[in-house]
């Protein structure tokens, strides 16, 4: 087993989490950036790619430095956004309550809530 590249969701929770963002979209459609680093740092990289959100995982692709998922992903229609952060290897998901409530149900995906201080 392992662990996922800094910066990256791994796979097995990837899967599990899109058909949450699925139910959760008004559209099949998102949007999928890397950052400079996770892209390999090479100049004129593709780093931002839309397409359809069950077609996340296919972006990992080692022949053209994408080694990991995207560091960003997010509905066209703006009711979700996932961000996995580098530097603390975890990743954030923000949208509607109903999508948060399904994800911390989900046996195949860990989660913490995390809220603000009052």
């Amino acid at each position: 087993m392992e662990p996922p590249r800094e910066g990256s969701l791994d796979i097995l929770s990837l899967r599990a989490l899109v058909p949450h963002l699925l139910a959760a979209s008004s559209n099949d459609e998102c949007l999928a950036a890397y950052g400079f680093v996770a892209a390999g740092a090479l100049e004129g990289a593709d780093r931002c790619f839309r397409g359809p959100i069950a077609r996340v995982e296919g972006l990992v692709d080692r022949s053209k430095w994408r080694i990991g998922t995207p560091g960003n992903i997010w509905s066209v229609d703006r009711s979700w956004f996932v961000y996995t952060d580098w530097d603390l290897w975890g990743t954030k998901v923000s949208g509607p309550q109903s999508l948060i409530d399904r994800l911390i149900a989900d046996p195949d995906l860990e989660t913490l809530v995390w809220s603000r201080p009052d």
